[in-house]
């Protein structure tokens, strides 16, 4: 950080900060992009712990905490109903021997494995409705999200991804949810 900005940079969990800071005022918008995924790992990145699904939730409702009424909190991370991944590697299952057997495999996922730590629509919607709060998705398509910044160096891959995410973009709001590549 530049050192002018030191002074306004509080490192701490999100649920710390009413005990940190009783007297800061609530915010508008908290976001997160690309840590739900990481949230409830023994190794902070994939290896789920087995309630994970529990420290998630104290993720989430401790964000939803530090909102004003009618607050917005952004989470956007990879949707685990998506079969690849660019960002994380995923060696649970049959994975390491296929990736090892067919190299264009490298960025799969096992959707439906209990290892791949990925959260989906559904799973923030479950933690944040528990917690109380209202869950309004935005309907926006994400033609434009994804920098696709693993893809530099692979031009036949990265056409075939920006093509996928066109398709899918034009697709109903329901289908979107569960072939999109991230969850917003």
């Amino acid at each position: 950080a530049l050192p002018e900005m030191r002074d306004f940079i509080h490192p701490c969990f999100s649920q710390d900060v009413p005990r940190l800071y009783p007297e800061m005022e609530k915010f508008d918008l908290a976001m997160s992009n690309g840590v739900v995924e990481h949230v409830g790992t023994r190794d902070g990145n994939a290896d789920l712990v087995p309630n994970y699904q529990s420290f998630r939730e104290i993720f989430i409702t401790s964000q939803l905490a530090l909102l004003r009424p009618g607050g917005l909190l952004l989470v956007c991370g990879p949707n685990r109903l998506f079969p690849f991944d660019f960002q994380h590697g995923h060696y649970y299952g049959p994975l390491p021997a296929l990736k090892k057997a067919v190299p264009l495999c490298h960025y799969m996922t096992i959707p439906w494995h209990k290892g791949t730590h990925l959260a989906t629509h559904a799973d923030l919607r479950r933690i944040a409705e528990a917690s109380g709060f209202a869950v309004d998705f935005p309907d926006e398509s994400q033609r434009n999200y994804s920098s696709m910044s693993q893809l530099r160096n692979r031009p036949l891959l990265r056409a075939a991804f920006k093509g996928y995410i066109t398709a899918v973009s034009v697709l109903p709001l329901p289908l979107r949810r569960l072939f999109e590549t991230h969850t917003v």
